[in-house]
Parts: C-alpha cells; structure tokens; sequence
C-alpha cells in the first residue's frame, strides 16, 4: 500500500489534451522539470493508483502534458478530470527541500538541539505573514528557515536551534 508520507502532491488533472488520451497537470511545483518519475500516483476515491508515467513535457509554467501507460482515450482521459497528481518523493531526493511544503511537515517531529524533543506537529498555521507550527505539546514555534538545523525525510524529524526562551 502507498502511504501518503511517501508522497507529494504535485498538481491536478485539469483537462484532456487531445484525442489520444493525454492529460494537462496544473501545477506550481519548479522541481518537476528535472524530476524523471517512473510512476504517478492518482488520487482516485481516496486510494492512491499508481500509473505509469510514458512521456510528459512542459506546456507552460503551471502545465504539463502526460501520457499514462493504458489511458490511450479521450473518455479515459476524461474520467481522470480532476484528479490529484502526485509523485513518490523517492524520485525527487535530490529536490526534496524544495518540493518540500509547510503543510507536508505534518506529522514530523520537532527536536530542539538544546531542548531536546518540544512534539510532532499537528497543525501549520500560515494564516498570517508568520507561519506557525502548532504541536501537540501546546508549543507554537515559528516556521522560520533560520531556525532550521536538518530535516531528516526518512525519519520524520525536524531539528531546529531556537532561540533561547522561545519554548
């Protein structure tokens, strides 16, 4: 089974492309032109399928053209309208910082290298011009990439040096 943690959203079937089954992804992600996926993973009432990626090509800035392996058909196609993209994040390791979102931090651990373990975040609160985490603790902590020592993808961590009396 795939798990959400193991991907990233990456956009959303906006419209057929033609007559053979391609399909337009809206997107607003900058790492995917040099992602080079084997699969996608759609979103299809709330399960994760998984279809094989045969070509895509950039249409513009926020639009791909895909081919998926067996949608070879407008009506195929067009069953697939507004359907969730997303990609393993396996096949962007080298991007992953950038692919990387506030709201994709949820569930992560939160250690301060002085304080030790502060929780797991539970909520990002980018309601206003600084985004919190919101943790199970009770803490709210700044969302602030200075504060940021790693992040560690496969262990769900998230080191942070704050400052003193922050917590």
């Amino acid at each position: 089974m795939i798990l959400e943690s193991e991907l990233i959203q990456i956009g959303y079937i906006s419209r057929t492309h033609g007559k053979s089954g391609c399909l337009q992804c809206q997107t607003d992600q900058e790492f995917l032109a040099e992602a080079d996926p084997e699969f996608l993973m759609l979103r299809i009432n709330r399960i994760f399928v998984p279809f094989r990626l045969d070509d895509w090509r950039e249409k513009n800035a926020e639009a791909y053209i895909l081919t998926l392996r067996d949608i070879d058909t407008e009506d195929k196609a067009a069953a697939l309208v507004g359907t969730e993209v997303w990609m393993r994040r396996a096949d962007i390791t080298e991007h992953e910082e950038e692919a990387l979102t506030m709201q994709d931090l949820i569930g992560f651990s939160v250690i301060d290298v002085n304080a030790g373990p502060i929780g797991i975040i539970e909520d990002v609160d980018e309601s206003t011009i600084n985004t919190l985490f919101l943790l199970d603790s009770g803490a709210v902590i700044p969302a602030h990439d200075d504060f940021v020592e790693d992040i560690n993808y496969g262990t769900r961590q998230l080191f942070l040096n704050l400052p003193e009396g922050l917590i």
